[in-house]
Protein backbone atom coordinates (compact mmCIF):
# COMPACT_ATOMS: atom_id res chain seq x y z
CA UNK A 1 0.00 0.00 0.00
CA UNK A 2 2.60 2.57 1.11
CA UNK A 3 4.53 1.61 -2.14
CA UNK A 4 1.25 2.48 -4.60
CA UNK A 5 0.92 5.43 -2.43
CA UNK A 6 4.16 7.58 -2.49
CA UNK A 7 3.89 7.31 -6.57
CA UNK A 8 1.67 9.47 -6.92
CA UNK A 9 0.89 8.53 -10.66
CA UNK A 10 0.08 5.05 -9.38
CA UNK A 11 -2.69 6.51 -6.46
CA UNK A 12 -4.27 8.60 -9.62
CA UNK A 13 -5.04 5.25 -11.79
CA UNK A 14 -5.95 3.38 -8.46
CA UNK A 15 -8.51 6.16 -7.38
CA UNK A 16 -9.93 6.53 -10.90
CA UNK A 17 -9.93 3.27 -11.13
CA UNK A 18 -12.36 2.94 -7.80
CA UNK A 19 -14.56 5.84 -8.86
CA UNK A 20 -12.97 8.72 -7.39
CA UNK A 21 -12.24 12.36 -8.86
CA UNK A 22 -9.03 13.17 -10.58
CA UNK A 23 -7.55 16.31 -11.53
CA UNK A 24 -6.54 16.24 -15.63
CA UNK A 25 -2.99 15.20 -15.10
CA UNK A 26 0.45 13.84 -17.28
CA UNK A 27 3.56 12.50 -15.77
CA UNK A 28 6.88 13.87 -17.63
CA UNK A 29 10.00 11.75 -17.36
CA UNK A 30 13.48 13.15 -18.23
CA UNK A 31 14.46 11.55 -21.15
CA UNK A 32 10.88 12.84 -22.53
CA UNK A 33 11.20 16.13 -21.71
CA UNK A 34 14.77 16.13 -22.89
CA UNK A 35 13.79 14.80 -26.18
CA UNK A 36 10.60 16.47 -26.85
CA UNK A 37 10.59 19.10 -24.84
CA UNK A 38 8.45 21.79 -26.46
CA UNK A 39 5.59 19.02 -27.51
CA UNK A 40 5.84 18.39 -23.64
CA UNK A 41 5.32 21.22 -23.03
CA UNK A 42 2.31 22.16 -25.27
CA UNK A 43 0.86 19.32 -23.71
CA UNK A 44 1.13 20.03 -20.07
CA UNK A 45 -0.47 23.93 -21.50
CA UNK A 46 -3.77 22.27 -22.76
CA UNK A 47 -4.41 21.04 -20.00
CA UNK A 48 -6.24 24.03 -18.03
CA UNK A 49 -6.94 27.15 -17.93
CA UNK A 50 -6.28 28.59 -14.62
CA UNK A 51 -3.23 27.19 -13.97
CA UNK A 52 -1.11 23.88 -12.74
CA UNK A 53 0.14 22.21 -9.94
CA UNK A 54 3.59 20.52 -11.05
CA UNK A 55 5.32 18.10 -7.89
CA UNK A 56 7.49 15.10 -8.41
CA UNK A 57 6.16 11.89 -8.80
CA UNK A 58 7.47 10.50 -5.70
CA UNK A 59 8.03 13.27 -3.12
CA UNK A 60 6.36 14.33 -0.37
CA UNK A 61 5.77 17.10 1.93
CA UNK A 62 5.34 19.22 -0.72
CA UNK A 63 8.64 19.73 -0.97
CA UNK A 64 9.61 21.15 -5.10
CA UNK A 65 5.81 21.84 -5.60
CA UNK A 66 4.88 24.66 -7.51
CA UNK A 67 1.54 26.16 -8.45
CA UNK A 68 1.69 28.50 -11.48
CA UNK A 69 -0.68 30.58 -13.98
CA UNK A 70 1.98 31.39 -15.93
CA UNK A 71 3.49 29.30 -18.82
CA UNK A 72 6.77 30.35 -18.68
CA UNK A 73 6.77 29.39 -15.26
CA UNK A 74 5.26 26.41 -15.56
CA UNK A 75 8.56 25.04 -18.07
CA UNK A 76 10.75 26.40 -14.89
CA UNK A 77 8.54 24.25 -12.41
CA UNK A 78 8.96 21.08 -14.93
CA UNK A 79 12.65 21.80 -15.05
CA UNK A 80 13.28 22.13 -11.07
CA UNK A 81 11.37 19.06 -10.35
CA UNK A 82 13.02 16.82 -12.85
CA UNK A 83 16.09 18.35 -11.58
CA UNK A 84 15.62 16.51 -8.41
CA UNK A 85 15.86 13.28 -10.21
CA UNK A 86 12.49 12.45 -10.27
CA UNK A 87 9.75 12.75 -12.69
CA UNK A 88 7.28 15.71 -13.02
CA UNK A 89 3.31 15.49 -12.36
CA UNK A 90 1.70 18.09 -14.38
CA UNK A 91 -2.34 18.22 -13.01
CA UNK A 92 -4.85 20.88 -14.23
CA UNK A 93 -5.00 22.96 -10.95
CA UNK A 94 -8.41 22.48 -8.87
CA UNK A 95 -10.23 25.49 -6.90
CA UNK A 96 -11.88 24.97 -3.94
CA UNK A 97 -11.67 23.80 -0.42
CA UNK A 98 -8.59 21.66 0.93
CA UNK A 99 -9.68 19.16 2.91
CA UNK A 100 -7.99 16.50 4.54
CA UNK A 101 -9.49 12.81 6.19
CA UNK A 102 -7.50 10.10 8.22
CA UNK A 103 -9.32 6.79 8.13
CA UNK A 104 -8.46 4.04 11.12
CA UNK A 105 -9.10 0.84 10.22
CA UNK A 106 -7.54 -2.48 8.39
CA UNK A 107 -8.35 -4.57 5.21
CA UNK A 108 -11.63 -6.72 5.34
CA UNK A 109 -12.45 -4.57 8.88
CA UNK A 110 -14.61 -1.80 9.67
CA UNK A 111 -13.19 1.81 8.92
CA UNK A 112 -13.54 4.59 10.62
CA UNK A 113 -13.36 7.57 8.50
CA UNK A 114 -12.56 10.95 10.87
CA UNK A 115 -13.98 14.14 10.34
CA UNK A 116 -11.92 15.88 7.73
CA UNK A 117 -9.98 18.82 8.72
CA UNK A 118 -10.14 22.23 6.27
CA UNK A 119 -6.75 23.73 5.31
CA UNK A 120 -6.63 27.53 5.12
CA UNK A 121 -3.13 28.64 4.13
CA UNK A 122 -1.92 32.44 4.04
CA UNK A 123 -3.20 34.52 1.51
CA UNK A 124 -1.28 33.98 -1.69
CA UNK A 125 -0.04 31.01 -0.50
CA UNK A 126 -0.91 27.21 -0.89
CA UNK A 127 -0.21 24.00 1.62
CA UNK A 128 3.86 24.10 0.92
CA UNK A 129 6.24 22.87 3.37
CA UNK A 130 6.43 25.88 5.57
CA UNK A 131 2.50 26.09 5.96
CA UNK A 132 2.91 22.59 6.99
CA UNK A 133 5.12 22.73 9.59
CA UNK A 134 5.76 26.52 10.93
CA UNK A 135 4.19 27.50 14.10
CA UNK A 136 2.49 30.07 12.22
CA UNK A 137 1.27 28.40 9.26
CA UNK A 138 -1.52 27.48 7.73
CA UNK A 139 -4.89 27.48 9.56
CA UNK A 140 -6.36 24.12 10.13
CA UNK A 141 -10.46 23.96 11.05
CA UNK A 142 -12.20 20.54 12.47
CA UNK A 143 -14.37 20.41 11.18
CA UNK A 144 -14.64 21.99 8.29
CA UNK A 145 -16.09 25.50 7.74
CA UNK A 146 -16.99 25.77 4.43
CA UNK A 147 -18.30 22.30 3.78
CA UNK A 148 -21.96 21.23 4.00
CA UNK A 149 -22.33 18.20 6.01
CA UNK A 150 -22.93 16.17 2.74
CA UNK A 151 -19.70 17.24 1.29
CA UNK A 152 -18.06 16.12 4.61
CA UNK A 153 -20.05 12.97 4.34
CA UNK A 154 -18.61 12.24 0.61
CA UNK A 155 -14.86 13.36 1.42
CA UNK A 156 -15.23 10.58 4.56
CA UNK A 157 -16.87 8.23 2.70
CA UNK A 158 -14.13 8.57 -0.45
CA UNK A 159 -11.25 8.20 2.04
CA UNK A 160 -12.61 5.38 2.90
CA UNK A 161 -12.93 3.69 -0.36
CA UNK A 162 -9.21 4.85 -1.52
CA UNK A 163 -7.95 3.26 1.65
CA UNK A 164 -9.71 0.08 1.54
CA UNK A 165 -8.99 -0.48 -2.47
CA UNK A 166 -5.24 0.67 -1.96
CA UNK A 167 -4.82 -2.10 0.75
CA UNK A 168 -4.28 -0.17 3.69
CA UNK A 169 -3.65 -1.27 7.14
CA UNK A 170 -3.90 0.98 10.37
CA UNK A 171 -4.35 4.40 9.54
CA UNK A 172 -3.86 6.46 5.78
CA UNK A 173 -4.89 10.42 5.00
CA UNK A 174 -6.13 11.08 1.84
CA UNK A 175 -5.93 14.94 0.70
CA UNK A 176 -8.67 16.17 -1.48
CA UNK A 177 -9.87 20.03 -3.14
CA UNK A 178 -13.58 19.87 -2.92
CA UNK A 179 -14.64 22.92 -6.03
CA UNK A 180 -17.18 24.96 -4.66
CA UNK A 181 -17.97 26.37 -7.97
CA UNK A 182 -18.48 25.14 -11.97
CA UNK A 183 -18.30 22.23 -13.49
CA UNK A 184 -18.22 19.09 -11.27
CA UNK A 185 -18.62 21.62 -8.11
CA UNK A 186 -19.43 19.70 -4.75
CA UNK A 187 -17.37 16.25 -5.83
CA UNK A 188 -13.87 16.25 -4.34
CA UNK A 189 -10.97 15.92 -6.14
CA UNK A 190 -8.06 13.25 -4.53
CA UNK A 191 -5.09 15.00 -4.29
CA UNK A 192 -2.92 12.05 -2.82
CA UNK A 193 -2.84 9.74 -0.23
CA UNK A 194 -0.40 9.36 3.10
CA UNK A 195 0.02 5.57 4.27
CA UNK A 196 2.02 7.21 7.24
CA UNK A 197 0.38 10.54 8.53
CA UNK A 198 2.45 12.71 10.70
CA UNK A 199 1.89 12.78 14.65
CA UNK A 200 3.39 15.87 16.00
CA UNK A 201 1.22 18.65 17.18
CA UNK A 202 0.87 20.56 13.81
CA UNK A 203 0.31 17.23 12.46
CA UNK A 204 -4.09 16.56 10.94
CA UNK A 205 -4.65 13.27 12.53
CA UNK A 206 -4.73 13.66 15.88
CA UNK A 207 -6.68 17.05 15.04
CA UNK A 208 -9.42 15.12 13.59
CA UNK A 209 -9.24 12.42 16.30
CA UNK A 210 -9.35 15.01 19.03
CA UNK A 211 -13.01 16.12 17.19
CA UNK A 212 -14.19 12.98 18.11
CA UNK A 213 -13.20 13.11 21.68
CA UNK A 214 -10.06 10.65 20.71
CA UNK A 215 -7.21 12.30 22.55
CA UNK A 216 -3.49 11.63 21.66
CA UNK A 217 -2.73 8.58 23.97
CA UNK A 218 -5.55 6.87 22.71
CA UNK A 219 -5.15 7.54 19.29
CA UNK A 220 -1.59 6.22 19.11
CA UNK A 221 -3.33 3.12 21.30
CA UNK A 222 -5.69 3.12 18.68
CA UNK A 223 -2.92 2.58 16.06
CA UNK A 224 -1.16 -0.19 18.14
CA UNK A 225 -4.49 -2.23 18.63
CA UNK A 226 -4.83 -2.56 14.65
CA UNK A 227 -1.34 -3.40 15.12
CA UNK A 228 -2.03 -6.36 17.35
CA UNK A 229 -5.15 -7.37 15.48
CA UNK A 230 -3.47 -7.96 12.43
CA UNK A 231 -0.62 -10.33 14.11
CA UNK A 232 1.72 -7.73 14.35
CA UNK A 233 4.27 -8.15 17.15
CA UNK A 234 7.15 -5.14 17.79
Amino acid sequence: ASAVCMDKLATRGLAAACGLRVADGLCIAQHDWRNARPEWLARSARLARDGWVIKPRCGGSSVTTFITSDSTELARSIDAVLATGDDALVEARVAGVEVSCGVLGNRGAELCALPPVEIQPKEGRFFDYTEKYSADGAREVCPPERLDDASVQRVRELAARIHASAGCDGYSRTDFIVPLAGAGAGEPVMLEVNTLPGLTERSLLPLEAAAIGVDYTALCMWILDLAVQRGVRA
